[in-house]
């Protein structure tokens, strides 16, 4: 069953936990250099890792508000391309995009464990030029900046 707080709701059900991370790269990182396409990755594998959002890369990418490209509030224009992804993979239909192929590529690279962590073990990220911080980042130091995001790690 599709996660409720997608809206409207995605054939999220019929994608693999590989391709929800696939397109948890490509909403939240696909215009990035490859170094921020790896740091948002390394950030969504140290939450798998560390379980508070999830056993598994579907469960973490699908918790509820944590992946703006997620939900139409995150940006409607970038949800209109998330979602276009996912009936595409659903559909079973073969992926031309080179950057989707790419972000195949590295997914299933942070899956395996060949990618290394480049976010001293971070769990949150935001994009830089977010003013104000949000509440979770007022009290936290940042740990590293990659391409336009910026990572946290002990955010409780």
């Amino acid at each position: 069953m599709a996660e409720p707080w997608i809206a409207p709701a995605l054939p999220v059900d019929a994608l693999t936990d590989a391709q929800v991370f696939i397109v948890t790269l490509y909403g939240e990182a696909r215009s990035e250099p490859v170094e921020g396409i790896v740091a948002v990755g390394s950030c969504v594998r140290n939450r798998v890792q560390d379980g508070r959002w999830g056993k598994d890369y579907r469960a973490v990418c699908l918790a509820p508000w944590q992946f703006s490209c997620w939900s139409p509030k995150g940006g409607v224009r970038n949800f209109d391309r998330v979602s276009a992804l996912v009936r595409t993979m659903a559909e079973k239909k073969v992926i031309t995009d080179t950057v989707v192929r790419e972000l195949t590529y590295l997914a299933h690279g942070f899956i395996a464990n060949f990618i290394r962590d480049t976010v001293k073990g971070a769990t949150h990220y935001h994009v830089a030029t977010m003013q104000p911080r949000p509440r979770w980042a007022q009290d936290v130091m940042p740990v590293v900046q990659r391409a336009s995001h910026v990572f946290y790690a002990g955010v409780k």
